[in-house]
């Protein structure tokens, strides 16, 4: 997968910006969310921050996965050892919120740290007048900047690897969004299996079907990839993998490790594709680390919504609901944050904090000044 990133996207449109370490001016209950965080991951500095001294950030995230099916959220039947193993380094937050119920706007709300509802993405985008979707806002609106716009800015390599669903249309395409690299997919859901596939993309430009063997392995090599071609850093890493959506398409030899634990195929499916995830997270980890990077790199795990229970048999006990509801079980969502050396390794917190969070907390970790809101 040499060309998996293109050299040919769009580069930062000017150097590196000055930065501060105190927080980004923000109302009481942001700030006072974004200083949690901040804390807990030991990103908190007394002196502006060098260029040279940002830290790397590597954010993975899962897609309808369930809250219960995670080692490191207890679960005895489904392995996620790459995941327990940051969890154990880091900090695992229990009271942890997605912007939405579905896909489209609690991306939206990750990327920009606002409530999707502000600036009008509500819904899951499927570009047709019938989703609700205004048809004039093909996507996240331009109007809205995403941490990857910030930290692009401020001279950080910046990549999305996996899935977009936020727009397709010029203008509303990840490389026109902060991202200055792309492999993945644009929609909500693709095939994962050898061959099936040509809605994968490098760049602009559609990938050879044969190219993706399978599409959560194909997203694990191109993050390799990545952080081996800019590991003088800062850079920005999203992998934004579509496992454990449907299709439920999982390897064989995944599929036989999890058989006879769960007695619906779909629950063995599911932890066999989370399972392949968590393999693909090890890779980057391992990447991250044979460069020497792991002291200087930040990983964020979360998860875009609830799990879909019937329809990808998550489990996201103990709580009620599924994705697309506003119970428990459609908003909460496993987050986890891990920066080697930082005290606090090992704590699991109980306090509410959001996926919206990540933004102002990652621009302060980086020392940068961020949005006002």
């Amino acid at each position: 997968m040499s060309n998996a990133i293109p050299r040919t996207c769009r580069m930062p449109d000017h150097a590196a910006m000055s930065c501060r370490a105190p927080v980004a001016r923000a109302n009481k209950a942001v700030r006072i969310a974004v200083c949690l965080l901040i804390v807990m991951v030991g990103a908190a500095r007394a002196e502006p921050v060098r260029a040279a001294d940002r830290p790397n950030i590597v954010l993975f995230l899962a897609d309808d996965a369930g809250y219960a099916d995670f080692g490191f959220h207890g679960s005895e039947t489904f392995e996620t050892p790459a995941l327990d193993s940051l969890a154990r380094d880091g900090v695992v937050f229990l009271d942890a919120y997605a912007a939405s119920p579905v896909c489209s706007p609690s991306r939206a709300g990750l990327l920009t740290g606002r409530f999707p509802s502000r600036f009008g993405v509500e819904f899951n985008l499927t570009h047709d007048r019938r989703s609700g979707a205004h048809p004039s806002e093909p996507g996240l609106p331009v109007s809205e900047r995403t941490l990857a716009d910030w930290l692009a800015d401020a001279g950080y390599a910046t990549a999305l690897i996996g899935k977009w669903h936020l727009g397709v249309s010029a203008g509303y395409h990840p490389l026109d969004r902060g991202f200055q690299h792309f492999f993945g997919i644009l929609g909500g859901f693709a095939p994962y299996h050898a061959g099936s596939s040509d809605t994968v993309y490098a760049g602009r430009e559609r990938v050879d079907p044969v190219r993706v063997p399978y599409l959560t392995d194909a997203f694990g090599d191109a993050a390799v990839e990545f952080v081996d071609r800019y590991a003088n850093g800062p850079f920005f890493l999203m992998v934004s993998f579509t496992a454990p959506h449907p299709p439920m398409h999982a390897l064989d030899e995944d599929i036989e490790r999890f058989t006879g634990r769960f007695e619906q195929r779909k629950r063995v499916l599911n932890a066999a594709m989370v399972y392949r995830m968590d393999a693909n997270i090890a890779k980057v980890i391992e990447a991250v680390s044979r460069r020497g990077l792991a002291d200087e790199t930040m990983f964020i795990f979360t998860n875009d919504n609830g799990g879909g229970l019937g329809a990808n048999g998550a489990s996201n006990a103990p709580y009620r609901g599924i994705k697309g509801s506003l119970y428990e079980g459609g908003i909460r969502v496993p987050l986890l944050m891990s920066w080697r050396g930082s005290p606090g390794a090992g704590r699991r917190v109980g306090r509410l904090v959001s996926g919206m969070d990540i933004l102002p907390m990652v621009i302060d970790a980086a020392g940068l000044d961020g949005p006002s809101y």
